[in-house]
């Protein structure tokens, strides 16, 4: 079987930002939105990390923990004859069903992963970590779909030649994470018009917004460790928390 030899690409990314942070105060606003998009950025891939080593390790238990090859045959009765068969074509399946989710896990997005863990462990994410947390991870998901793929942050109003009119929110991109952020107090309404849409769009890249998610993720994050109930997959957790940021 080949070896790995690898590191996690956001053991970097933490590093500078913890080195960063502390200067961000010198940056013009279009730098900081900048940097605010690369911060959404690094704690999604790190909560991706996360979840993708959890995976890693089941996958390895899954495989390795049990001595599959030295099951017993099991007894099977077709009409009046009795057969004694051997689990090998069953447990090779499995096997080679562990390798296929295994493999996925290493380019699968945050939702895939969301999506893999629910399979391989219990309780699923939502039940582990309460509604008001998930809600906070879909909507981090959403801005790094945002951020990472250079979509447009856009608003589409209702009438474009009346700067009262309202922009709506729905199927738009940015709608789970206003949400989250408007029940934080951070975006202050969702009556969003010509004249303060600029407003609408700060918010999104304050000092509070980004810190609003950094503390989520961090939440997620021991919600996640504290769930690893079988003891040989506590002892190599690999990946380096993200850094503490002053406020």
């Amino acid at each position: 079987m080949p070896l790995r030899h690898w590191i996690s690409t956001t053991t970097y990314s933490k590093a500078y930002l913890a080195v960063a942070w502390q200067t961000r105060g010198k940056l013009k606003d279009h730098e900081r939105r900048g940097f605010a998009q690369f911060v959404y950025l690094t704690m999604s891939a790190h909560l991706e990390g996360v979840i993708a080593e959890l995976l890693r390790k089941r996958y390895h238990s899954l495989r390795h923990m049990v001595r599959w090859e030295t099951l017993p045959p099991v007894q099977y009765s077709k009409g009046e004859q009795k057969h004694v068969c051997d689990v090998k074509p069953i447990y090779e399946s499995l096997l080679r069903i562990v390798g296929a989710l295994e493999d996925e896990s290493h380019t699968a997005t945050l939702n895939k992963l969301i999506e893999l863990y629910n399979v391989a462990f219990s309780p699923p994410l939502r039940d582990l970590v309460g509604n008001d947390l998930h809600d906070d991870l879909l909507a981090l998901a959403s801005l790094r779909n945002l951020f990472a793929h250079g979509r447009d942050f856009f608003l589409e109003f209702e009438d474009p030649f009346d700067v009262s009119a309202y922009a709506s929110l729905d199927s738009n991109p940015i709608q789970r994470p206003a949400i989250r952020l408007y029940r934080a107090g951070i975006v202050k309404d969702l009556n969003i018009t010509g004249q303060t849409h600029g407003e609408f769009q700060s918010a999104f890249y304050s000092d509070e917004a980004l810190l609003y998610f950094y503390r989520a993720v961090e939440r997620i994050e021991d919600k996640l460790s504290q769930n690893i109930t079988f003891l040989p997959e506590t002892g190599f957790w690999t990946l380096p928390r993200l850094p503490r940021l002053e406020t």
